[in-house]
């Protein structure tokens, strides 16, 4: 089995996919010996203005992370530049990592899900609602 690290962080969950705004993608996983689903979703804020992209996360479902990206849809790229973190399991922290290509009206992701080193702070792009906490 191989292990990848990135400055300390253990890789633990790479996923690609293609998903059409306003389509939810769901990942089943299982992390620290208990399910985690994964949603993520797609979605422009309707704004006549152009706005900047921004992602947020909800965790107020417990196993559930649902993430939206609200008006990312650059086909040069957008990208959570850095690790974010979700929360902690067994003493140990996590979190994700997140990059989107605009190809026509299709989205083309990659979602990462890491464990153990530091990670960034949320800022103009990142927004979180709650961190998981399990001992």
């Amino acid at each position: 089995m191989n292990t990848l690290l990135v400055n300390g962080r253990e890789l633990l969950l790479r996923e690609s996919f293609l998903i059409k705004d306003n389509e939810e993608v769901e990942i089943k996983t299982e992390f620290g010996g208990q399910p985690l689903k994964l949603t993520i979703r797609f979605v422009k804020s309707g704004s006549p203005v152009q706005t900047k992209p921004r992602i947020d996360w909800d965790t107020s479902t417990p196993g559930t992370i649902k993430f939206t990206a609200t008006d990312w849809g650059n086909p040069v790229g957008t990208a959570v530049s850095e690790p974010i973190r979700l929360g902690e399991i067994g003493g140990k922290l996590f979190g994700f990592q997140l990059v989107q290509w605009r190809i026509g009206i299709t989205n083309r992701v990659d979602f990462f899900l890491f464990v153990g080193g530091e990670y960034g702070k949320p800022d103009k792009l990142k927004t979180g609602s709650g961190l998981i906490e399990h001992q």
